[in-house]
């Protein structure tokens, strides 16, 4: 992302294309399954804390052009002492070649539990970290390049528990300083989903 980018267009997410944009687990094209989360830490969350949420996605070639396939997603007020449990136990059932986490205060540490969980597994798990930009706006303008996708028809979800508060999320999002304190991180992921299929990330 440029740092010229500004956000042009509004951002916005209808009920019905939404559902429209749902498929059956059998229409999933293969390919490599990667796992993006949005984490928060806390010893004791509480009922105001913001989630912390982990989804997995295909990036797959269709017709010359990337699609993004959202396969599932948790997410939930975990504690700090239980998030690497909760991203192996995901990781498990999806089985991801990479795992994409923000780099945020007690990452390391995070780092550390994750690989002493997944090792109890026997699992490898190719931790990767994202390092967020500071820079004004730099969440809408994910959001935004993952609408645009959206509106390609080139993002399409697995109909399962997990759209539902993904459609509820996106559908409450707008962006700008109306977003602030209203929970966005299943939008958040989709648009370093956008980042990553577009090679921004």
């Amino acid at each position: 992302m440029s740092e010229a980018a500004t956000l042009t267009g509004e951002i916005k997410f209808e009920e019905h294309k939404l559902s429209s944009a749902v498929i059956h687990p059998s229409r999933v094209p293969a390919g490599d399954v990667i796992v993006i989360g949005d984490y928060a830490t806390a010893d004791v969350p509480k009922p105001t804390s913001d989630f912390s949420a982990f989804v997995a996605g295909k990036i797959v070639q269709v017709d010359n052009h990337s699609h993004l396939y959202l396969l599932d997603g948790i997410m939930d007020r975990w504690q700090s002492r239980e998030l690497a449990g909760q991203i192996v136990g995901f990781a498990q059932r999806l089985q991801p070649r990479y795992v994409y986490l923000e780099r945020v205060a007690l990452s390391q540490l995070l780092g550390d539990a994750i690989d002493l969980e997944a090792g109890k597994h026997n699992l490898n798990l190719g931790v990767r970290w994202i390092q967020p930009s500071n820079k004004k706006l730099a969440k809408d303008l994910r959001v935004k390049e993952f609408q645009n996708l959206f509106d390609a028809g080139r993002v399409h979800f697995v109909g399962n528990d997990f759209i539902n508060g993904a459609f509820e999320q996106l559908g409450r999002y707008v962006g700008g300083k109306v977003q602030r304190g209203r929970h966005d991180e299943y939008p958040d992921i989709f648009g370093y989903f956008a980042l990553l299929l577009t090679g921004q990330l």
